[in-house]
């Protein structure tokens, strides 16, 4: 975790066991929105070296809160949707709206595969843009900091060896740093509405679940995340190669 006072799910995706070796500490972080960094927040990014945001969110999201950068950083957009285009209304507008008043992991999971399915290209653009070091350092992310930029990681770990059980760990990080802060700012939203916080807290955490259940989509259907990207994705053995290169130490 990387302590800023304008973000609560900035991590280092450093220190974890790959193939090779372990993943490169201060190469690749993930993060939620960027929107609220302070000033001392921006000096401490320039500190460490940050150079490229990858920025998962959809126009709207980055129209509504454009993010703060540290000089010299520079914003690569790769908006992940459900389909190519994807500019939604928001959750509370859903919800609002009652379009949406249950959520299950199975159903987030599923969501997620949809996200794969249809973004296979844009996934493949990130694995080459981390597998480049002069991008480095890099913070992938979005607005929770869970779901697209969850998925992000995900296949980043997966792609320089990192175990399925890991990756999970580092999915359900989330709770701890961010989730209980989201339930407790949308729970008595959701309770004037009428509708009970268990039947949408998966839309606000990040259960462990879900991300077992994306994993296990992914080896059905591509034989793992290898599989995935050197298919859909469209990522080739020596893209992949430079990705451990660059991502392992």
């Amino acid at each position: 975790m990387v302590p800023l006072e304008g973000t609560l799910n900035f991590r280092d995706l450093g220190g974890y066991p790959a193939a090779g070796g372990v993943t490169r500490w201060g190469a690749v972080y993930r993060s939620d929105r960027l929107n609220e960094l302070t000033d001392a927040d921006l000096t401490h990014l320039g500190e460490i070296g940050l150079r490229t945001v990858c920025d998962f969110r959809y126009d709207r999201e980055v129209e509504a809160d454009p993010s703060r950068l540290p000089p010299g950083a520079r914003i690569v957009r790769l908006t992940v949707g459900s389909a190519p285009g994807d500019n939604p209304r928001n959750l509370e507008d859903l919800i609002r709206a009652g379009e949406i008043t249950q959520v299950s992991t199975a159903s987030m999971a599923a969501g997620y595969l949809a996200m794969l399915e249809n973004q296979a290209a844009l996934f493949g653009d990130l694995i080459r843009l981390v597998g480049q070091e002069e991008h480095h350092a890099v913070v992938i992310h979005c607005t929770a900091g869970k779901d697209r930029t969850g998925l992000g990681a995900a296949l980043l770990l997966g792609a320089v060896g990192v175990a399925e059980d890991v990756i999970i760990e580092d999915y359900a990080l989330t709770d701890e740093y961010r989730s209980e802060h989201r339930l407790a700012e949308i729970g008595p939203q959701l309770e004037a509405q009428g509708l009970a916080l268990d039947d949408l807290r998966v839309l606000f955490t990040a259960p462990a679940e879900t991300m077992a259940l994306t994993l296990g989509h992914i080896t059905d259907r591509w034989d793992g995340i290898e599989g995935y990207l050197t298919g859909p994705a469209g990522v080739t053995g020596e893209e992949l190669d430079a990705l451990r290169e660059a991502f392992v130490e």
